[in-house]
């Protein structure tokens, strides 16, 4: 049953992604990434349920989005 979607800003190809992916979806989560590259613009704009967010370096877009979704939408930080 899933719990949910959680988003994250690591990329599909960052060594983290998979594992995390693997972990939360053993879990019942569904796990989306809000880019497709390290630098590249935020695109999702599907509900979640959290985030997590990976302490790497990340363009400003990326940064803004991750606030502003936090803002709108009262994600929890986990």
């Amino acid at each position: 049953m899933k719990k949910g979607t959680i988003i994250t800003n690591l990329y599909p190809e960052h060594i983290r992604f998979r594992p995390l992916q693997i972990c939360m979806e053993k879990g019942g989560y569904n796990v989306k990434n809000i880019v497709r590259g390290e630098f590249d613009d935020p695109k999702f704009d599907g509900e979640a349920i959290g985030q997590f967010v990976f302490n790497y370096p990340m363009n400003k877009n990326i940064a803004d989005y991750i606030l502003k979704k936090k803002e709108k939408d009262c994600l929890m930080w986990l």
